[in-house]
This record gives structure tokens, C-alpha cells and sequence, in this order.
């Protein structure tokens, strides 16, 4: 299942060239950014230790994901595929992911056409974030994704132009921005090609893990990030929906030649093929560019709509941080407590901590607690909180993806759920913000001419509650509804439920139902 996290950023900024992202004089607006949350199909979701129950359903992992979010300040989710039994229903595609794909384009189809309320739906260029719904933790707020985002898009269209030896937006650019991870691992089936050595190196420095950088047969532990993990992406919505329109075209090609008894491993594998066919279009394109330019540039623009979709990856980690192969890479630290930071460096074997205060980004943002005013010895800064921080890279994520899988380490979607800087206010932190009488914008971020203000894509609803897109049981169209924390938060298992109600695994303070 997949929520998707709808926020409006409504602005008057001016359109960001592909060059240096920022803005021309040509003004345009962008009225939503979308937060995608994947749930597994229960027999996945079993194998990887997983709570029992149908998958595409209630969950308390469901609601820490929803609760991290909106205790931060993003609008609640909307949820795709909420209940949808994909062996059985009519747009169904068999017992795997690959609903992922399915589920969110059928919604950012519905979501841009005339089908859809006006004030639901979306423009072409507004944004996108899709997240797993089982176990992604955001911890940093809108204004960090938001100036990440664009910047990371900055710097990887630079980077293009310094490698091609020209700019040109219409033909290649970077607006889908996909997480990175450090495992190549093809899928369980003959037709996946994840083009692991034909994708571009990662940017982080060549000796970050110092000699052994790189270094194959050490299951990846010191390998850079530069591989596709397809629990996370943001872009704006009508590349996504191209992207994604792309990835489906792939997998139903793979499924018909695996024929009706074959099974596709998962999506990831599509979403990494469809990347990889990228960046050899692109490899081809530099060399046919530099051979002619004259007469190959009516070819490229001709091939440019089946290969090009303007995707790239977060090799930085700045917004997305897989766990998987990087499962003792990092902790939750106070960034200003110098001792434990140093601690947690010299437990890795670094000599001395890479880690030094709170970056900018961070610092300039609204303080953790600033919307507890009522609340005694809280004035607290970003530098005195826990965030989860890659002592290696000095990552600090927007997002934590809790994919590690060996030993168990699924786990601690459980034990480390209070060691989130939020504790032991997470309650009043969510309370906040859902019980906020004015709108403001989600982030203000300099543009070449003016400010570009971001704007929740809930600020008119009255209630922000999630909302679960599907399919109207009379009218068979499809719809957005209202759903409140019972009906997205209680386990799905009924005897789980009775035995720890949804409320004390998520909020952990005794202090029953909200």
C-alpha cells in the first residue's frame, strides 16, 4: 500500500532554469508536494519479520510513519491501495510490490485529471514524496526537504553540464531526485537487469570509507551509495507520473514474458532497469555529441522521450537514508554533544568524529519544540536532540528507512521508535500541529527574484486527518475520504490489538487514545 503525502506549495517564484536551478523570470506556481507511503503485500511483508496480518492495512508502523510526519509539520498522507487484495481485485497484479507502482500512478493519473476535485487536484509541477509506509521515519522538517531538494537538483545539473560540456534542459536534467543505497542485489527472476555496472559513481569523496572504499567482497559494508532503493523519490508530479507510466510499461513487459506462472522479485528491480536505460542512453548521447552535434541532436531529441525522465539519485543522503548494508553506520546522536558524538565515531573505528554542530540547513529551520509554548523546559535547539546521523558521511537525513533486514534488525522499527528526538513528546508534538487554527507556509526559500513560499496542501481542510484514496463502493469512481487514527493506527491483528492497543506502542506515555 502506499500513502501518498499530499502538500500544496502554492508560490509566486519564478521557474527554475535546468542549469543552475534557479529561477528565470517567468513566473509559475506549484500548489502541491506529495509524500508517498508504500506498504508491502503480506507475504512479503511476513518474510521480513513484519507484523502478521494483511499487509495493505491498519498498522502501528503505519501510524509512526503518519505520526513522525505530522509531529513535524507535514500535512497527514493520503494512502493508496488501502485494503487492496492484489491476487483478487480487478486491477490486481499478483502476491508482490509491485502495487507500488500500480496504485500510485492510478492515483497521480486520477490526481491531474478533470475526474479529480478541483481543489484536489494537482499541477504538473507540483511536488512529489513517495515513502514505504512500514518503516520510514521522517525526522527533519519541510523547510530541510524543501532548500535539500532544490539544491540537490542544483548541483546535479551542474554536474551535467560539466560532464557533457553543455546544458540542455530539454534534453537531459535532474528534477526526480530516488534514494540511494549501497547494495547491487539483482532480484529473484530472469528478466530483471538492474545495470549495476553501468550507473554513474557515487559523489560522495572516493576514500570516504577510507582504504577499503569501494572494496568488493565485503557485502557492500564499505561500498558508496549509488543504487537504486525504491522506498523513496520526489519530483515534481507530471515527470513522476512519466516516470512511473515508464516503470509500469517495464513491468508488464516482464510479466508477459516471464509468461502466467513467472513472478517478478519486486519492484525495485523495474524502478533501478528503467534508471539504468537512462544513464546508457545518456553515456551515448555524450559520445554521439561530441562526435556530430549537428546531426545527432534531431536523433537525441527523437530518443529522449523513451529513455530521459530526468531521474537521479540522492547519493548524498541528505533526504532519504536506506539502512540496508549500512546497518552500523550511524546512530541517534546530539549533534553539540561533542563527547557522544565522539563516542559513537571511535565505536566505527574512526579516530576522530567527522561530525561538527548542527548544520546550517538545520539550524536555520524552527526549533524542535517551538510549537509546545506551553510546555516547561523545552527550550531546546537542534544541536541538544537525538537525530539520527551517519558518522561515516556526516549524513543527517530528512528520512530513515528502517530496510535492514539481516540479524533481525527489522526490529527496531520497535526498539529504536523512542530514541527519535520527539520523545516523550510526541503526543502533544502531533497535537500541535493538527489542532492548528492558521495555515503558514511549510518553508520560505530564496529565489533569484523574490521568495518561494510553500504552502500545506491541507491548509483549507478543517481537519488534518489522512485521507485514503480508492474506489467509491456505489459509484466504482474514484475518491478521496477522511480516515481517522483508529482506522490507519490499530493493528489489523485483532488478538495483537487486545493484547497492546495501537495508542501505547505509538505514543508510549500511558496516557490512552487520543
Amino acid at each position: 500500500m502506499w500513502a501518498d503525502y499530499v502538500l500544496s506549495l502554492e508560490h509566486d517564484v519564478e521557474r527554475i532554469p535546468d542549469a543552475d536551478n534557479q529561477p528565470s523570470r517567468h513566473t509559475e506556481k506549484v500548489k502541491q508536494l506529495h509524500l508517498t507511503v508504500a506498504k508491502l503485500s503480506a507475504q512479503r511483508a511476513l518474510a521480513q519479520n513484519a507484523q502478521p496480518g494483511n499487509a495493505d492495512n491498519s498498522s502501528p508502523d503505519l501510524c509512526k510513519v503518519i505520526a513522525s510526519a505530522v509531529a513535524l509539520g507535514y500535512p497527514a498522507p493520503v494512502i493508496v491501495n488501502w485494503k487492496t487484495d492484489f491476487n483478487t481485485d480487478e486491477e490486481g497484479i499478483g502476491p508482490s510490490q509491485l502495487g507500488k507502482i500500480t496504485g500510485t500512478l492510478e492515483y497521480l493519473k486520477w490526481a491531474t485529471s478533470h475526474d479529480s476535485p478541483e481543489d484536489e487536484r494537482l499541477g504538473e509541477d507540483d511536488l512529489v514524496m513517495m515513502l514505504d509506509a512500514h518503516d520510514v521515519w521522517l525526522q527533519l522538517p519541510p523547510s530541510v526537504l524543501l532548500n535539500r531538494y532544490f539544491k540537490s537538483n542544483q548541483r546535479a545539473n551542474r554536474r551535467l553540464a560539466e560532464e557533457y560540456g553543455f546544458f540542455d534542459g530539454e534534453l537531459m536534467k535532474q528534477s526526480i531526485i530516488i534514494s540511494a543505497q549501497k547494495g547491487c542485489v539483482a532480484p529473484r527472476d530472469s528478466v530483471s537487469s538492474l545495470h549495476c555496472r553501468d550507473i554513474p559513481e557515487s559523489t560522495l569523496p572516493s576514500d570516504v570509507y577510507g582504504f577499503f572504499t569501494d572494496w568488493p567482497g565485503l557485502k557492500w559494508k564499505y561500498t558508496r551509495p549509488r543504487y537504486v532503493n525504491s522506498g523513496s523519490f520526489m519530483g515534481p508530479v507530471g515527470d513522476m507520473r512519466r516516470y512511473f507510466h515508464r516503470v509500469k510499461e517495464t513491468m508488464d513487459r516482464d510479466l508477459k514474458e516471464l509468461g502466467p506462472k513467472g513472478e517478478l522479485g519486486g519492484d525495485q528491480g523495474i524502478f533501478a532497469q528503467v534508471f539504468g536505460e537512462q544513464e546508457l542512453w545518456r553515456q551515448r548521447i555524450r559520445e554521439e555529441h561530441w562526435r556530430n552535434y549537428q546531426t545527432s541532436k534531431e536523433k537525441e531529441i527523437r530518443s529522449q522521450v523513451q529513455f530521459e525522465y530526468h531521474v537521479g539519485l540522492d547519493y548524498d543522503q541528505d533526504l532519504f537514508y536506506p539502512t540496508c548494508y549500512a546497518e552500523k553506520d550511524g546512530y541517534f546522536v546530539a549533534l553539540d554533544n561533542y563527547h557522544a558524538v565522539e563516542d559513537e565515531s571511535r565505536k566505527l573505528g574512526l579516530q576522530t568524529s567527522r561530525i561538527h554542530g548542527v548544520p546550517e540547513d538545520i539550524s536555520e529551520s524552527d526549533q524542535p519544540f517551538a510549537k509546545l509554548t506551553g510546555e516547561t523546559g523545552l527550550n531546546r535547539s537542534w544541536g541538544d536532540v537525538a537525530l539520527y546521523t551517519d558518522l561515516w558521511t556526516t549524513s543527517i537525513p530528512v528520512a530513515l528507512h528502517h530496510n535492514a533486514w539481516r540479524d533481525g534488525l527489522k526490529s527496531r522499527r520497535v526498539t529504536w521508535w523512542d530514541k527519535t528526538w520527539f520523545f516523550p513528546y510526541l503526543r502533544p508534538l502531533v497535537e500541535a500541529h493538527l489542532h492548528e487554527n492558521k495555515s503558514t507556509p511549510l518553508a520560505t526559500l530564496p529565489a533569484r527574484s523574490g521568495r518561494l513560499q510553500v504552502w500545506p496542501y491541507d491548509g483549507k481542510r478543517e481537519q488534518r486527518e489522512p485521507l485514503l484514496f480508492g474506489k467509491d463502493k456505489l459509484s466504482k469512481t474514484w475518491v478521496l475520504r477522511g480516515a481517522g487514527w483508529d482506522d490507519v493506527c490499530r493493528n489489523s491483528n485483532e488478538t495483537m490489538e487486545e493484547e497492546e492497543h495501537w495508542y501505547e506502542e505509538v505514543f508510549r506515555d500511558e496516557k490512552g487514545p487520543p
